[in-house]
Order: C-alpha cells, then sequence, then structure tokens
C-alpha cells in the first residue's frame, strides 16, 4: 500500500464533508482493509453519518481490489483528548 497515495485519496475525499461536529479524521490499512476513523464531539447527525460514507466511498473508489472499506465513528467531546488509529488526515482548530 502506497501511504501517501492513501492518505492524498483521504485528505480529497473530505473535501465538502468536513461539519462543526467533526473534530478528527484518521485512516488505516491493515491485511486490505482501508479503515476510515472519525471523531465527532457529540453524536454525528444522520447528514453526517451520510457524509462519512460518502467519504468512504471516495476513497475505495481509488483503490482496486482486494482492498475492502471500513468506516468508523466514534464520540469525544471537547476537550478530551483523542487516542487516533493510523495516520491523522484531519484535525480541527479547538484553541
Amino acid at each position: 500500500m502506497d501511504v501517501a497515495g492513501l492518505r492524498l485519496s483521504v485528505m480529497k475525499a473530505l473535501w465538502g464533508v468536513v461539519t462543526p461536529n467533526l473534530r478528527e479524521v484518521s485512516v488505516e490499512e491493515k491485511d486490505s482493509v482501508i479503515t476510515l476513523y472519525f471523531y465527532y464531539d457529540r453524536e454525528p447527525s444522520e447528514n453526517e453519518i451520510d457524509l462519512s460514507e460518502d467519504a468512504a466511498t471516495e476513497v475505495i473508489a481509488d483503490f482496486p481490489e482486494p482492498f475492502l472499506i471500513s468506516c468508523k465513528r466514534e464520540i469525544v467531546n471537547h476537550p478530551e483528548k483523542i487516542n487516533f488509529s493510523g495516520y491523522l488526515i484531519y484535525s480541527r482548530y479547538e484553541g
């Protein structure tokens, strides 16, 4: 797996899907499964869930078989620290 290509794919997939509730996004690839992790400040809305699924669809379109995609969502209330998995792709300003 080309890590740089994976990171760029996720960055591109996040265009237009980041909401104020989204704190961080990370990605990890293990055993041909690409997992996107979305960390929210509070329970994601239906729209936010759909947006995260849209991003996952964009990512998997960049990678042929045998890769699979998984989308995980966690709620981590600010100011609690997020212990993200894989490579951090997006992090909102929380100054």
